[in-house]
C-alpha cells in the first residue's frame, strides 16, 4: 500500500512493485478509506512524502478478505457519491488500458506523458506513469508552478508531448505567453469542464485537445474522441474495443449511462448494482450516429428547457472564453455556475443576463461563484494549492 505526497517517488514505486509481481494498493493522502481485507499475505504501507525520508508499517494480515492478485493494482474511487471504494484490476487489464492509451495518443519511446495530477488517482497513475512504463517513454509529474516551465523546456526535446490536464492546468497553458510547438502537443481534458469554443481555441491556438470517458470502476477509460474533428467537437468520442453502453431511463426519465468493459475493475467491499454486466455511471448521455458519446450532465441534474449543464456550458462558452466551468442544474428552475477564479461582477452579470434570456429564468434562480477546492464532480482535480506552492 503506497501513500503520500511525492507524487513522482510514488509513481516510481508502485511500477517498481507491478513489476516485480506485488499487489500494489494506491491510497490518496487526502481521503478517508477502509483498507480492504486481504487473504494472501500482510499488507505493507510505504508513505511517501515530499521532503521526508520514507516509512514504512506492517498492517495486521486478515484471512477472512479478498485475494490480491500477483501485479494487480487497487485504486479508490474520489467518494463523489459516497465513501471511496477499493476497487481492484488484474495486471491483464492494466497492460489491456495501457494499451490503449498508447494507441490513441500515439506514443512512441520518444514521447513525453505531464501531468500535475497526484500519482494515486487513476487518470494519472494509469493514462501517465503506467502507459510511459509500457511504452517506454517518460512520464513526468510537474505541479501546476512547475507545469509551463516544463512544457516549454521539453517542447523541443521530444516527438510528443501528452499532457494530462485539469482545469486548473488549462487555464494556465491558455493564459501562459509561449508557443508550446503545436504540432507535438496533445492535451486529454481529463474530464474538465470546458466548453466546445475553449477547445476549438486551444486547437487554433495551443495545441491539440481531446475529451475522453472513463471511471475509477474502469481503469480510467472507456472513450476517446479519436477523430478530433469539428463533427466530433463536444464528444468523447467512441468506445474502445470490447466497451459496450445502454442508455435507460432513470426516475426522472433521463437518458442514463450503463457501461460494461473488459477493463471493469472489482469493487471491493462494496455491492453494486450491476444489471447483465452493466454498470450504472452517475452520468446522464447520448449517442449520435456515428457511435460518439457525449456527456450531458449528472443524474442529479435536471432537465432544464430542453437542456442539460453540457448545452448550457457550450451556450455560455463565448463569454467565459478559456475558463473552465463546473455547470450544475440544481432543480428544474435553478442553475449553479462554479469557476476556479476569483468571482467577476462583469463576467457573472454576463453569464446571468445570457442564461437568464435563453432559458426564461429570473437571475436570482442563477449562481455564479468561485468554487473552492474543486471544479470537477470526481472531487479530484483540485486547485493550486500550498502543498503544490512548494514543491
Amino acid at each position: 500500500m503506497i501513500t503520500g505526497s511525492d507524487h513522482e517517488i510514488i509513481a516510481t514505486e508502485a511500477l517498481k512493485a507491478i513489476s516485480k509481481k506485488a499487489a500494489v494498493i494506491l491510497v490518496p493522502s487526502d481521503k478517508n478509506i477502509n483498507i480492504p481485507q486481504i487473504s494472501n499475505g500482510p499488507i505493507v504501507e510505504l508513505v511517501l512524502n515530499q521532503g521526508q525520508k520514507p516509512k514504512t508499517r506492517l498492517i495486521k494480515e486478515n484471512k477472512s478478505g479478498f485475494f490480491f492478485q500477483p501485479g494487480s493494482l487497487t485504486l479508490y474511487t474520489s467518494g463523489s457519491t459516497g465513501i471511496p471504494k477499493a476497487v481492484h484490476f488484474s495486471n491483464s487489464q492494466l497492460k489491456l488500458t495501457s494499451g490503449w492509451y498508447k494507441k490513441i495518443y500515439g506514443l512512441t519511446s520518444e514521447s513525453l506523458i505531464i501531468s500535475p495530477l497526484p500519482s494515486t488517482y487513476n487518470f494519472p497513475f494509469i493514462a501517465g506513469a503506467l502507459t510511459a512504463a509500457e511504452v517506454g517513454c517518460r512520464y513526468l509529474y510537474a505541479p501546476i508552478l512547475k507545469l509551463i516551465n516544463n512544457l516549454s523546456i521539453n517542447k523541443h526535446r521530444v516527438d510528443k508531448i501528452i499532457l494530462l490536464a485539469n482545469p486548473v492546468s488549462l487555464e494556465a497553458i491558455c493564459a501562459a505567453e509561449d508557443n508550446f510547438s503545436k504540432k507535438r502537443l496533445l492535451i486529454d481534458t481529463g474530464g474538465a469542464p470546458i466548453s466546445k469554443s475553449a477547445i476549438q481555441y486551444i486547437r487554433d491556438k495551443i495545441g491539440d485537445v481531446r475529451e475522453g470517458y472513463g471511471l475509477t470502476e474502469t481503469c480510467s477509460l472507456t472513450h476517446y474522441d479519436v477523430e478530433g474533428t469539428a463533427d466530433s467537437l463536444g464528444s468523447v468520442g467512441v468506445a474502445m474495443a470490447g466497451v459496450q453502453i445502454q442508455l435507460k431511463s432513470d426516475y426522472k426519465s433521463q437518458p442514463q449511462l450503463w457501461i460494461s468493459s473488459p477493463n471493469m475493475g472489482m469493487v471491493l467491499g462494496a455491492a453494486h448494482d450491476f444489471d447483465n454486466n452493466f454498470y450504472p455511471t452517475g452520468d446522464y448521455a447520448t449517442v449520435d450516429s456515428k457511435n460518439r458519446l457525449r456527456i450531458l450532465g449528472r443524474t442529479s441534474d435536471f432537465n432544464i428547457g430542453g437542456l442539460y449543464p453540457r448545452d448550457t456550458l457550450d451556450l455560455i462558452g463565448p463569454i467565459l472564453q478559456t475558463r473552465c466551468a463546473l455547470i450544475q442544474h440544481t432543480s428544474p428552475t435553478e442553475i449553479a455556475v462554479k469557476l476556479i477564479h476569483a468571482e467577476e461582477p462583469t463576467l457573472t452579470a454576463k453569464i446571468k443576463s445570457c442564461l437568464s434570456h435563453s432559458l426564461d429564468l429570473p437571475p436570482s434562480n442563477i449562481t455564479v461563484n468561485s468554487q473552492q477546492g474543486q471544479l470537477t464532480h470526481s472531487m479530484k482535480l483540485t486547485r493550486t494549492n500550498k502543498s503544490e506552492e512548494v514543491q
